[in-house]
């Protein structure tokens, strides 16, 4: 039914999280009503994303290619030494939203599954591991989905900083709040500063 072009424009938003067919024919259908200056500048976006933008190179937080960090870490105002430890992106904008932090994060990319055995994660510790190592007495706070994944993640991370002996870090978890299977991008504020206030 549709042109090769929308066809093909079809495929690349069926791959973006949690959009199927229907909804990337949605934005399709949507794409070509538009006129040609909206286009032109959706194009000139993503030329600016993929020619300025890289993952910061000590979070993993999308920043500028620049000067390599994102804004929160190039912020001489924020608490290097509290690290949140999160699984995407979207966790890190939501507790943004609650005002009561002000450290850093560090971003998993996914969480690691006790099923899969090649997982970028387990990688992303190891980096964690090696930042941590150059720290003096950071704090570093699980702010995992209440998930069997997020679970399996965290009890991963604590066995990977203890055969490392990394005493100097204080590690904490998000406290009750989160009900079992929830995600901290879809939690409320009020939630998650319950969470974070009674970390343990």
């Amino acid at each position: 039914m549709l042109p090769k072009p929308l066809q093909q424009l079809q495929k690349f938003f069926e791959k973006f999280p949690g959009i199927g067919p229907r909804q990337a024919s949605r934005f399709v259908f949507f794409l070509s009503k538009q006129p040609k200056e909206y286009i032109e500048s959706f194009i000139q976006s993503l030329q600016s994303m993929s020619t300025e933008v890289k993952l910061c190179s000590n979070c993993n937080l999308p920043g500028l290619k620049k000067n390599n960090l994102c804004t929160i870490c190039s912020d001489s105002r924020r608490d290097k030494k509290t690290i949140y430890v999160v699984e995407k992106e979207g966790d890190a904008l939501n507790l943004e939203k609650t005002n009561i932090h002000n450290g850093v994060y560090f971003v998993l990319g996914k969480n690691i599954s006790p099923v899969e055995k090649t997982q970028s994660a387990k990688e992303q510790v190891k980096n964690l591991v090696k930042k941590l190592k150059r720290e003096t007495n950071p704090e570093v706070i699980l702010a995992l989905n209440n998930t069997r994944e997020g679970n399996f993640t965290a009890m991963y991370i604590k066995e990977m900083f203890k055969e490392n002996e990394l005493n100097n870090v204080t590690l904490t978890s998000l406290g009750r709040g989160l009900s079992t299977g929830s995600e901290l991008e879809y939690a409320d504020e009020e939630t998650l500063r319950n969470a974070l206030k009674n970390r343990h």
